[in-house]
């Protein structure tokens, strides 16, 4: 690995590109979002946008925004919920009632 580094070189980052893979990750997922919705190559995003600037500018959650986050566990509650009282109801046969 060291050989072709040497043979290669490093190559310098561009200012404009996140340095961080998790950064690059981020603004390249948002950037596809919206090059599929508009039909043009995906331009990348600073790595460095903040939620609320994601949800002022192209008015989309950013995924780590908290409103999100609060919205994510609360659905996963209910699912976790609902898986709960499925297996309830299916193992032990309860019905439910017709209300009278």
């Amino acid at each position: 690995m060291k050989k072709l580094s040497g043979l290669f070189g490093k190559a310098a980052p561009s200012p404009k590109t996140p340095t961080s893979p998790k950064a690059t990750l981020r603004a390249y997922s948002i950037a596809a979002m919206f090059s599929r919705r508009n039909k043009e190559e995906p331009k990348l995003l600073p790595a460095n946008v903040t939620w609320k600037e994601l949800w002022k500018t192209k008015r989309i959650f950013h995924p780590e925004a908290p409103y999100k986050i609060a919205w994510d566990l609360f659905v996963a509650m209910l699912i976790v919920l609902s898986v709960l009282i499925a297996t309830y109801r299916l193992g032990f046969e309860v019905e439910l009632g017709n209300g009278n």
